[in-house]
Protein backbone atom coordinates (compact mmCIF):
# COMPACT_ATOMS: atom_id res chain seq x y z
CA UNK A 1 0.00 0.00 0.00
CA UNK A 2 2.62 2.45 0.89
CA UNK A 3 4.45 1.48 -2.27
CA UNK A 4 1.47 2.38 -4.47
CA UNK A 5 1.53 5.98 -2.58
CA UNK A 6 5.02 6.11 -3.04
CA UNK A 7 4.35 5.42 -7.25
CA UNK A 8 1.52 7.83 -7.22
CA UNK A 9 3.51 11.20 -5.54
CA UNK A 10 6.22 10.10 -8.24
CA UNK A 11 3.61 10.64 -10.59
CA UNK A 12 2.55 13.44 -9.45
CA UNK A 13 5.90 15.34 -8.94
CA UNK A 14 7.55 13.93 -12.33
CA UNK A 15 3.73 15.74 -14.15
CA UNK A 16 4.37 18.99 -12.16
CA UNK A 17 8.15 18.98 -13.56
CA UNK A 18 6.61 17.86 -17.49
CA UNK A 19 4.20 20.72 -16.94
CA UNK A 20 7.10 23.13 -15.71
CA UNK A 21 9.19 21.99 -18.78
CA UNK A 22 6.16 22.55 -21.27
CA UNK A 23 5.55 25.88 -19.93
CA UNK A 24 9.62 27.19 -20.37
CA UNK A 25 9.47 25.58 -23.82
CA UNK A 26 6.17 27.26 -24.45
CA UNK A 27 7.52 30.54 -23.23
CA UNK A 28 10.91 29.97 -24.62
CA UNK A 29 9.07 29.71 -28.59
CA UNK A 30 6.72 32.55 -27.86
CA UNK A 31 10.05 35.26 -27.00
CA UNK A 32 11.81 33.90 -30.26
CA UNK A 33 8.75 34.10 -32.40
CA UNK A 34 7.36 37.28 -30.94
CA UNK A 35 4.09 35.46 -30.07
CA UNK A 36 4.51 36.93 -26.45
CA UNK A 37 5.49 39.82 -27.34
CA UNK A 38 2.12 40.39 -29.57
CA UNK A 39 -0.23 39.27 -27.39
CA UNK A 40 1.52 42.16 -24.35
CA UNK A 41 0.76 44.83 -27.61
CA UNK A 42 -2.58 43.74 -28.18
CA UNK A 43 -3.14 43.53 -24.17
CA UNK A 44 -1.59 47.41 -23.75
CA UNK A 45 -3.74 48.52 -27.34
CA UNK A 46 -7.03 47.54 -25.64
CA UNK A 47 -6.41 48.82 -22.27
CA UNK A 48 -5.19 52.24 -23.60
CA UNK A 49 -7.81 52.16 -26.73
CA UNK A 50 -10.61 52.01 -23.96
CA UNK A 51 -8.64 54.57 -21.96
CA UNK A 52 -8.29 57.04 -25.44
CA UNK A 53 -12.48 55.96 -26.26
CA UNK A 54 -13.30 57.50 -22.73
CA UNK A 55 -11.05 60.65 -23.25
CA UNK A 56 -12.52 61.90 -26.14
CA UNK A 57 -16.05 60.77 -25.20
CA UNK A 58 -15.19 63.07 -22.17
CA UNK A 59 -13.58 65.63 -24.33
CA UNK A 60 -17.31 65.76 -26.37
CA UNK A 61 -18.97 66.02 -23.08
CA UNK A 62 -17.01 69.06 -22.00
CA UNK A 63 -17.82 70.46 -25.76
CA UNK A 64 -21.52 69.74 -25.36
CA UNK A 65 -21.23 72.03 -21.67
CA UNK A 66 -19.60 75.03 -23.11
CA UNK A 67 -21.65 75.14 -25.80
CA UNK A 68 -24.58 75.00 -23.68
CA UNK A 69 -22.93 77.74 -21.07
CA UNK A 70 -22.08 79.74 -23.91
CA UNK A 71 -25.87 80.17 -24.72
CA UNK A 72 -26.64 80.52 -21.03
CA UNK A 73 -23.92 83.20 -21.27
CA UNK A 74 -25.79 84.82 -24.37
CA UNK A 75 -29.58 84.50 -22.69
CA UNK A 76 -28.36 85.68 -19.44
CA UNK A 77 -26.84 88.97 -21.19
CA UNK A 78 -29.95 89.46 -23.28
CA UNK A 79 -31.93 89.18 -19.90
CA UNK A 80 -29.84 91.80 -18.34
CA UNK A 81 -29.88 93.90 -21.51
CA UNK A 82 -33.91 93.69 -21.25
CA UNK A 83 -34.48 94.80 -17.70
CA UNK A 84 -34.68 97.88 -16.73
CA UNK A 85 -31.82 100.63 -16.98
CA UNK A 86 -32.38 101.44 -13.52
CA UNK A 87 -30.82 97.79 -11.66
CA UNK A 88 -26.95 97.41 -12.33
CA UNK A 89 -26.05 95.58 -15.03
CA UNK A 90 -23.36 92.71 -15.35
CA UNK A 91 -20.56 93.90 -17.28
CA UNK A 92 -19.37 91.62 -19.86
CA UNK A 93 -15.50 90.87 -18.40
CA UNK A 94 -17.76 89.62 -15.46
CA UNK A 95 -19.12 86.99 -17.75
CA UNK A 96 -16.40 86.11 -18.85
CA UNK A 97 -14.80 85.55 -15.64
CA UNK A 98 -18.18 83.70 -14.47
CA UNK A 99 -17.97 81.42 -17.63
CA UNK A 100 -13.61 80.74 -17.16
CA UNK A 101 -14.77 79.23 -13.51
CA UNK A 102 -16.80 77.16 -14.83
CA UNK A 103 -14.90 76.01 -17.44
CA UNK A 104 -12.17 75.44 -15.22
CA UNK A 105 -14.11 73.46 -12.86
CA UNK A 106 -15.46 71.08 -15.72
CA UNK A 107 -11.52 70.75 -16.56
CA UNK A 108 -10.40 69.75 -13.14
CA UNK A 109 -13.29 67.51 -12.78
CA UNK A 110 -12.12 65.43 -16.02
CA UNK A 111 -9.29 65.55 -14.50
CA UNK A 112 -9.80 64.01 -11.40
CA UNK A 113 -12.13 61.50 -12.73
CA UNK A 114 -9.36 60.50 -15.25
CA UNK A 115 -6.51 59.92 -12.45
CA UNK A 116 -9.45 57.68 -10.31
CA UNK A 117 -9.75 55.61 -13.80
CA UNK A 118 -6.03 55.09 -13.65
CA UNK A 119 -6.30 54.32 -10.25
CA UNK A 120 -8.41 51.17 -10.97
CA UNK A 121 -6.45 50.07 -14.08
Amino acid sequence: MFFIMDKNIDLEKSNDTIKAITDSLNNFAGALTGRNLEEKLLEYSEVYGEILLYLYQEQENQKKEIKHLKKEIFRLEEKISNSSQSKPQLKHSKLKYIFFILVLFSFILNIISFFIILKYL
